[in-house]
């Protein structure tokens, strides 16, 4: 909490937006302290550079077609994709995780992201424990209100009362902590943030510090490893992973990463001894069975890649990409229904796959199902898989109907939007929906384009085409 407050004092208005146990790092003086504001929702954060970030750097935090946080932690005003949200969207997180450290599950638990946030928005508080003091409660009560003016007012006001009760049941007044220079962990924490932000070069730049601080850091390298892999250089990556496995040899996922970018170079036998080498030292790691099926799906041995994929699904039942992959071996052996459950259970474990939405309209289509796969493959096209287009146009004009529409904004990739922003009255909504029917099925995507990425001047006129678009799916119900 005085990490938040520190933050919000030093830039008013902050708002991290993905607050979780993962973000809130200790260090070796035993002080939390807060990491990766990635989504929060103005450019000067705390101890960041000083040169100011532009709105291109800003707009490269965005999220497309996906949750913006971690649906674990979101308050029901994110889930919906309210336009204004304020401080009081940590203070819900900062409820779940304190509900997480005191009953060691999550506030609500879910099989899928859409039950989840039904969860968020409805169901009630679950109760603690009668061990626990009930000022706990209480507190709870005032972080985790599903109306946000039901929470904490301010800040400082729910320290005080964290501050109290602590001070109550351990008899010690609260520790002191006080602002120390950045350690080697500060900037691999700070590289961290702009790894998550896609700045990448800075965030390369802070891991190129943590390890002049401290040569021995593996976690460092090992960071910088993914920065390097996300600009395509792999072969530094590659270096930086040979660096990490020198410095700790029993870095499962570090040994998971290197065969990760050995298979993106091709060198799909090298990446299968390092993926094996991970899963000696970890054979719990779901992420090396899914990379290792992919190789050896790569080398066309789709019977051992279903066998690892298996493993994937087996120790982690959530893994979306691991039904993808598994997906596409099963259409590649030919195993076409086998092939379709599994792209259908991606489906529902992440609605927002482009790649799973074309991989299942290139399948039916395929399989002589014209009909069937158009919705699937402009599905993928609307979510920015744009090589769908071509078989969109084909499967089309096959069938009769008029062409795809042609983009015509360059930096929009997708065209129903396009055509959502250029409705000027609730008829011709109307008539966008005829024309592209996905639109109704876009609403929570179009509600976080909307506060992610339209200018404040501008979200009236889209907040009003999304009131129509509502209109029109209440019509219909």
């Amino acid at each position: 909490m005085r990490g938040l407050q520190h933050a919000s004092e030093k830039v008013p208005g902050i708002v991290h937006r993905d607050l979780k146990p993962d973000n809130v790092l200790v260090n070796q003086s035993r002080q939390a302290k807060i990491t990766d504001f990635g989504l929060a929702t103005v450019a000067q954060r705390v101890k960041l550079d000083a040169d100011a970030m532009d709105g291109a750097d800003m707009r490269q935090s965005r999220f497309v077609g996906s949750i913006v946080g971690t649906p674990a932690y979101m308050p029901p005003e994110q889930w919906r994709g309210d336009v204004e949200v304020d401080f009081r969207a940590d203070v819900y997180a900062v409820g779940c995780i304190l509900y997480e450290l005191l009953t060691g599950r999550w506030l609500y638990d879910a099989r899928t992201v859409s039950d989840l946030r039904t969860q968020h928005l409805e169901a009630p508080l679950p109760a603690l424990s009668n061990e626990l003091p009930s000022d706990l409660s209480l507190i709870l009560e005032g972080c985790l209100a599903k109306r946000r003016d039901d929470r904490f007012a301010r800040l400082d006001l729910l320290l005080t009362d964290l501050t109290r009760l602590y001070e109550a049941h351990s008899e010690e007044p609260l520790p002191k902590v006080s602002a120390e220079a950045f350690t080697a962990v500060d900037y691999s924490d700070r590289g961290l943030t702009f790894h998550n932000l896609e700045q990448h070069e800075r965030a390369i730049r802070d891991y190129d510090r943590a390890i002049e601080l401290d040569p021995t850091f593996a976690i460092a390298y090992y960071n910088r490893d993914a920065s390097y892999a996300a600009l395509g250089q792999h072969e530094h990556a590659i270096h930086d992973y040979d660096r990490s496995i020198e410095l700790d040899p029993y870095l499962a996922q570090a040994y998971s990463n290197r065969g990760n970018n050995y298979a993106a170079l091709g060198q799909h036998e090298r990446a299968i001894r390092d993926l094996d080498r991970a899963l000696e030292i970890d054979p719990n790691l779901a992420l090396a069975y899914s990379n290792r099926g992919r190789s050896y799906a790569a080398l066309g041995q789709h019977e051992r890649a279903i066998c690892d994929l298996d493993h994937a699904i087996e120790l982690d039942p959530n893994f979306s990409g691991a039904y993808s992959n598994r997906g596409a071996c099963y259409a590649a052996l030919g195993q076409h229904e086998h092939a379709i459950r599994d792209y259908d259970r991606s489906i529902e474990l992440d609605p927002y796959l482009a790649q799973v939405y074309f991989n299942k309209g290139a399948l039916l289509a395929n399989t002589r199902h014209l009909q069937e796969s158009l919705p699937w493959l402009e599905k993928a096209y609307a979510l920015g898989y744009q090589q769908a287009a071509e078989i969109i146009q084909q499967i089309r004009q096959a069938l009769g109907l008029s062409p795809l529409p042609t983009q015509t904004n360059p930096h929009n990739p997708l065209v129903w939007f396009e055509a959502f922003q250029r409705a000027d009255s609730f008829d011709t909504m109307r008539q966008t929906v005829q024309q592209f029917p996905i639109l109704t099925q876009m609403i929570p995507t179009i509600e976080q384009v909307i506060q992610q990425q339209i200018p404040a001047e501008l979200k009236p006129q889209f907040e009003q085409h999304l009131a129509w678009l509502r209109q029109i799916m209440e019509g219909r119900k």
